[in-house]
């Protein structure tokens, strides 16, 4: 208690120096939870970004076209296998392809009339966003029967969806079966004599504002009608994904594009459009453009906070060294009165200690004041650590007994 109350005496007697120390510190913890306060937010906020912001691959012609590709069954193993290339990259693969529609299974002879003017198609997919129309144009949308879900077309069940004027033409509703009658159409294939499959798919759903003819049936039946039309692997049109690495996109960029054409860097002409060759658009421009600033704050403040620290710390061993040094007669009496040194360091550090405590409070209030939240813990936990840390060091080296001894000669 003795010493205690020593400490608060000296504090009183030196006020304004007292003052100025703990606003110098109280300054100093400010800056400290202003920094480490905004590197957590900015995190966070990066986090939720990678997390709601989509970044899409499409696959293209060198042209530029996102439909009627040739994509092989090799190229697709990239993508889907599991030691595909791109495979670690993919989230949410949608593939489409599509194959010749000879026929379909309807006995009024006016209803087979008017669907052979209308040229219906047929396409298998393992998603309906793997179809550009359906990407791409929101009107679209797709009422399911109960049960079914765009998820089903993943599935090996024999599902299909139509549009309501397809629904309406074919007098039918949900849940009715429906026969088609399918070949493979293989693109940049000679043509070959190849085998119809008469094939019964559920239809589970209607698609909304579509004046088309076309039905949409599961990637599975697709790839089945195209085994045993010719023989031959399954093939895509389209190909589209989610790319669920936001932190691995240049990582991915290079691997993808050793094998890939970048589509960012083609341009779309006559000699382009009549290439074979296949691209990757990456539509990161959104992501790329919010998180950007973000990560560059990150990286300011992550330099910025270790140069904080460092400076508190070279502060807390001035102030204690130049305040240790203003106390050294006080320091040699206490000697003299038999003292020894953990007692005369003691008072010390119960002195810096209130002053500590002291800018805690007041930089408290200032943040608070500044930010209306508490000051950041872990930056008040290391700034009193690390100015106790400093001053005790000025405070040992400053007070050592030959010190002392020396004083009190002079005295």
């Amino acid at each position: 208690m003795l010493y205690v109350s020593y400490a608060f005496l000296r504090l009183r007697r030196f006020w304004k120096q007292s003052v100025i120390v703990v606003l110098i510190f109280a300054a100093l913890l400010i800056s400290l939870s202003a920094a480490a306060d905004s590197l957590t937010a900015t995190r966070l906020e990066l986090t939720a970004l990678k997390k709601n912001t989509p970044i899409t691959v499409t696959m293209t012609s060198s042209a530029g076209r996102e439909d009627g590709l040739n994509i092989t069954q090799k190229q697709l193993n990239d993508f889907m296998a599991p030691d595909g290339l791109i495979t670690p990259y993919v989230q949410n693969l949608r593939v489409y392809t599509q194959i010749g529609l000879v026929g379909i299974g309807v006995e009024d002879s006016e209803i087979t009339e008017q669907l052979r003017a209308e040229r219906p198609r047929f396409y298998g997919m393992n998603h309906p966003l793997a179809i550009p129309a359906m990407r791409n144009q929101s009107t679209l949308t797709i009422q399911y029967l109960d049960g079914y879900s765009a998820e089903s077309f993943a599935q090996t069940k024999a599902v299909c969806v139509v549009g309501e004027k397809m629904l309406a033409l074919l007098q039918k509703n949900l849940g009715d079966k429906l026969t088609v009658r399918l070949k493979s159409t293989r693109p940049f294939a000679p043509t070959l004599d190849r085998e119809e499959i008469d094939y019964e798919f559920t239809i589970i759903g209607t698609i909304t504002n579509d004046s088309s003819c076309d039905i949409y049936g599961s990637w599975a039946s697709a790839a089945h009608v195209i085994t045993q039309s010719d023989t031959r692997e399954p093939y895509a049109h389209g190909l589209y994904f989610e790319f669920n690495e936001p932190d691995a996109l240049e990582e991915f960029k290079e691997a993808a594009f050793k094998i890939y054409l970048d589509a960012a860097t083609l341009f779309d002409s006559s000699s382009a459009g009549n290439s074979p060759r296949l691209a990757l658009r990456v539509q990161d421009a959104l992501f790329l453009r919010a998180s950007t600033p973000m990560e560059e704050n990150v990286q300011t403040l992550s330099k910025l906070i270790p140069f904080l620290y460092t400076l508190t710390a070279i502060v807390a061993v001035t102030i204690g060294s130049v305040l240790t040094v203003r106390r050294r007669h006080e320091l040699a009496i206490l000697a003299g009165l038999g003292f020894g040194r953990g007692a005369v360091l003691l008072t010390g550090v119960l002195e810096y200690a209130m002053l500590v405590l002291l800018s805690v409070i007041v930089g408290g209030i200032g943040y608070f004041a500044f930010a209306a939240a508490p000051p950041n813990l872990t930056a008040t936990a290391i700034l009193a650590a690390l100015t106790l840390a400093g001053t005790l060091l000025a405070a040992i080296c400053l007070s050592q007994v030959k010190l002392i001894k020396r004083i009190k000669r002079k005295e």
